[in-house]
């Protein structure tokens, strides 16, 4: 099996698209031949269904934040692309699925990297962050860019970023997952540790409050676990924020600090 990245690159090669910016995805599904509709579903996002003979792809009608909607659905069109030859298969994906996709199983990644791959190829994507400095606005100008969801974009950035970052999923106070870039110094986090008491992200479980600039931290504070700390034992690092309230979770971004 081609991994996601390249069938999504080779999707768009199919129907000689180079700028998928202002392409419907819903175009891209009529193509394939998939049967697409708009529903009321509380329960999700999105979802899909396919057999041998047949596939459908449905949206919550409700869901009217356009990044959103398209990644989304093309979500689950990386489902129809890369699981559709192993039986019938039902996918049902919600806002919370989206965010903590590391937990939901290999086909789950596989269609968020498609997804992210079909929406910011990695040369364009390159192209357009290379010249500036990273920061939570970047993330956000990206994403807006790209027509893409915030998180899938800081994932991306984590992977080809020109800057070495740390991208860690908080919710609730703790650790849920992170993507860290291979050049950044210190790697290992544990999944469910409490977020730092002396972080900006450990105010906003505790009493609310937004940190929008970003904090200077001890490099200990996040990655006291790690083997390489004892190294570096009085690293900076600048945390930055980006708040999703509507799950009270937090992406945390994580750069080492310049002198």
């Amino acid at each position: 099996m081609m991994i996601p990245k390249t069938r999504a690159n080779s999707f768009l090669k199919e129907f000689k698209i180079k700028d998928v910016r202002g392409v419907e995805i819903e175009d891209l599904i009529a193509l394939k031949g998939i049967f697409f509709e708009e529903a009321d579903m509380s329960s999700c996002q999105a979802n899909i269904l396919s057999t041998q003979n047949f596939s459908k792809i449905s949206i919550n009608s409700g869901l009217v934040n356009y990044s959103q909607r398209r990644f989304a659905l093309a979500h689950e069109l990386g489902h129809y692309i890369m699981h559709r030859g192993e039986g019938n298969k039902f996918f049902s994906d919600n806002e919370d699925d989206f965010v903590k996709y590391h937990q939901k199983g290999d086909q789950e990644v596989e269609a968020n990297e498609f997804a992210a791959e079909l929406l910011m190829p990695r040369s364009q994507f390159r192209t357009f962050t290379s010249d500036a400095d990273f920061n939570t606005d970047l993330i956000i100008e990206t994403a807006n860019y790209f027509e893409s969801s915030i998180t899938s974009t800081s994932i991306k950035y984590a992977d080809v970023g020109h800057e070495p970052i740390a991208m860690i999923y908080t919710r609730n106070g703790r650790v849920k997952w992170k993507r860290i870039n291979d050049s950044f110094p210190f790697s290992f986090i544990r999944n469910g540790q409490t977020v730092p008491v002396y972080s900006s992200v450990s105010d906003y479980y505790k009493n609310g409050s937004k940190s929008n600039s970003p904090v200077i931290v001890d490099a200990f504070n996040w990655f006291y676990e790690d083997f390489e700390i004892d190294k570096y034992p009085h690293a900076k690092l600048l945390e930055q924020i980006f708040y999703i309230d509507s799950l009270n979770s937090a992406i945390v971004y994580l750069s080492i600090k310049r002198l």
